[in-house]
């Protein structure tokens, strides 16, 4: 009988510890998808200010990206590096990748977030 009770105590801290390093990890994903709309506002600052996706503004986006968010996201869109005129909305696709954080070598995920913005600039 005390042989059951002890690997029953020895799995029990052991689901403990995994469930724990679990929701860990599922917390840290929470705050790495929630930080997609701090990067979309600043896409969408860029092309109002810059009028669209412009190599600047692009440049401005990757440098954000990177100081940042450790480089997790990118822009895409039909209209990138170019200027439009006044009031001309640019759709993009932000495409996010995300590192497992709390399993070794495991796969990134990867997501895709469309917005639109239009230019401010006269």
């Amino acid at each position: 009988m005390g042989t059951e009770d002890e690997l029953g105590e020895i799995f029990s801290a052991f689901f403990l510890c995994f469930s724990i390093i679990v929701f860990c990890g599922v917390l840290v994903f929470g705050y790495q998808l929630q930080t997609i709309t701090t990067f979309r506002q600043q896409v969408n600052y860029q092309i109002e200010r810059k009028g669209g996706l412009t190599p600047e503004a692009v440049s401005e986006l990757k440098e954000y990206s990177e100081e940042h968010f450790h480089g997790w996201y990118t822009v895409e869109s039909t209209r990138l590096n170019e200027k439009v005129t006044f009031g001309e909305v640019v759709d993009y696709t932000i495409k996010a990748t995300y590192p497992i954080t709390f399993l070794p070598d495991s796969v990134d995920i990867k997501l895709g977030v469309m917005g639109q913005a239009p230019s401010q600039v006269r």
